[in-house]
């Protein structure tokens, strides 16, 4: 009867209802074999997108030795890719490259290899591949500036300055378009970001006039990272957003060691010097707490986004160092 039926599934799991226990590798490739090629390689990508890389890749590699399709091989490159393992990532893409014509297939193959060898810093092979890739007649013109992101990337990574004014120029045009794109718009803003802070980093602090001057100059690069970093939390993208705040952590106890190692102004006596000293190790702990701040809201910020990675890991490291210093 239905009651009989509900209780026998409310009643708890005994040695005979156990569950069954988790299928083997061999049992899911016959499930898989009796899906069609299409459901699989679908499910795969969830996979991706959720970062259960592992699920994803089995099915993947099932779908390679099935079909050796260039989609499939194209799959497995964006897995890798986010796995952080470019090389291999670019072999997969290069082996898509090899079994296709699809324009649109290409136009993506392309545009996944630029962004992988800008990660690899291997920015002049990016730049190439930006470059064959705004040359496409596959190409919308809607998402060109999505293109000129990845290629001010790579060109403001050699040093060039167009790269600052390319990346400025897209982030215009696509930030009038709304609000899509965000990954691309982060990725690019953090390059930004990142070069505001090694500007900062370049700026003496010597002990005099001139310093003080410098002073103001890198706190000034400071908050246009700041901007930075505020804009691409604005996205809703957690990769770069956690990025720009550990980097802004670090530029500020940076700052921060830099102003207590500058060499008092001249003519102090020995007493002067020490009181010197003194006030200025009081003032500057403002930018060691700064810092702090930024390292302990990276680690919440990535707790409420549930973003697991090595990179909280590092601001959990850096800002318990900064609580062990202090004593708190």
């Amino acid at each position: 009867t239905p009651v009989d039926d509900a209780e026998a599934e409310a009643a708890p799991a005994t040695e005979d209802t156990a569950p069954d226990p988790a299928p083997t590798p061999a049992e899911l490739r016959d499930v898989w074999r009796a899906q069609p090629t299409e459901d699989v390689l679908a499910e795969a990508r969830l996979r991706i997108d959720v970062r259960d890389f592992a699920a994803a890749d089995a099915r993947l590699d099932f779908l390679v030795e099935q079909t050796d399709a260039a989609m499939v091989w194209f799959e497995r490159g964006r897995s890798l890719e986010l796995q952080e393992r470019y090389r291999d990532a670019l072999k997969a893409y290069a082996a898509a490259t090899d079994r296709t014509e699809d324009p649109r297939l290409v136009r993506d193959i392309l545009y996944r290899q630029a962004i992988a060898s800008n990660d690899l810093r291997y920015h002049g092979e990016a730049r190439a591949l930006a470059l064959r890739l705004r040359k496409l007649d596959s190409l919308d013109t809607s998402v060109r500036p999505v293109v000129d992101l990845e290629l001010g990337v790579a060109e403001a990574s050699l040093g060039k300055r167009r790269g600052n004014r390319r990346i400025t120029r897209a982030l215009d045009q696509l930030d009038a378009q709304g609000t899509e794109h965000g990954w691309a718009r982060s990725r690019a803003r953090f390059v930004l970001t990142r070069q505001s802070l090694e500007h900062a980093g370049n700026i003496p602090l010597p002990g005099s006039k001139r310093g003080a001057r410098n002073l103001v100059k890198r706190a000034e690069a400071l908050k246009a990272a700041e901007a930075q970093v505020i804009a691409i939390a604005k996205t809703g993208e957690p990769e770069y957003a956690l990025a720009g705040i550990m980097v802004l952590g670090d530029a500020y106890l940076a700052l921060h060691d830099d102003l207590i190692a500058s060499p008092p102004p001249r003519g102090l006596t020995a007493e002067q010097t020490d009181v010197y000293k003194k006030t200025l190790a009081e003032r500057a702990a403002v930018l060691r707490e700064k810092a702090f701040r930024f390292y302990d809201e990276g680690v919440s910020f990535a707790v409420r986004v549930q973003w697991h990675g090595e990179i909280t890991e590092r601001m959990k490291r850096r800002r318990d160092a900064l609580t062990i210093q202090s004593g708190s």
